[in-house]
C-alpha cells in the first residue's frame, strides 16, 4: 500500500511540474511577442484571428426588422434525431 502511495504521489508530482513548466512556456511566449505601444491594437492577434475590416463595399443602409416567428413557425422547425435500435 505504501509503495502505491509513494508512486500515485511521484505521479501527481510529475504531472504538476509539466503543467507549471508548460503554462509557464506559454505565458513567456505571448510576453516576448507584443511589440508596439502599449494598448495599441494588434491586428488579426490571438484566437480566432482579426475580424473583417469595413470598407465602400459595406452596406449600411436600414433594413427590415427581424419578424417573430410564430409558435407554429418554430414547432416546424424542430427536428427530432431519429435512431434504430
Amino acid at each position: 500500500m505504501l509503495r502505491f502511495l509513494r508512486s500515485l504521489l511521484t505521479a501527481v508530482l510529475v504531472a504538476v511540474f509539466v503543467s507549471v513548466l508548460a503554462l509557464s512556456r506559454l505565458t513567456g511566449t505571448a510576453a516576448k511577442q507584443t511589440q508596439g505601444a502599449p494598448g495599441a491594437p494588434v491586428p488579426g492577434g490571438g484566437f480566432g484571428g482579426g475580424r473583417a475590416q469595413t470598407n465602400d463595399a459595406t452596406d449600411f443602409t436600414p433594413k427590415p426588422p427581424i419578424r417573430a416567428r410564430t409558435a407554429a413557425e418554430e414547432a416546424a422547425g424542430f427536428i427530432l434525431p431519429t435512431w434504430q435500435a
